[in-house]
């Protein structure tokens, strides 16, 4: 069976100190009076799940969804299980 590839649809931007993964509906116009914040564990916003998941969320809701990089560029590794740092 084959699977389909999901690429992450957001963007990186910067909000305050923080570099925040931005997710938006693809259908229609996000919801002004709504937003989720997406918590991240240590595999931060290197493993592609947390960027498709949140892409995923904002089309069913209609609304922003917002990933804080609070690990600063630092993410676990699931090939290695070892701390990698990177550029978003």
């Amino acid at each position: 069976m084959l699977q389909r590839l999901h690429l992450a649809r957001g963007q990186t931007e910067k909000i305050g100190n923080f570099v925040v993964y931005v997710a938006e509906p693809t259908t229609g116009e996000a919801g002004k009076d709504v937003a989720v914040i997406y918590a991240c564990g240590a595999f931060g916003l290197g493993l592609i799940n947390n960027k498709t998941i949140p892409d995923r969320m904002a089309n069913a809701l209609g609304c922003m969804v917002y990933i804080l990089d609070l690990l600063e560029g630092w993410f676990l590794s699931l090939c290695e299980f070892t701390w990698i740092r990177v550029s978003l």
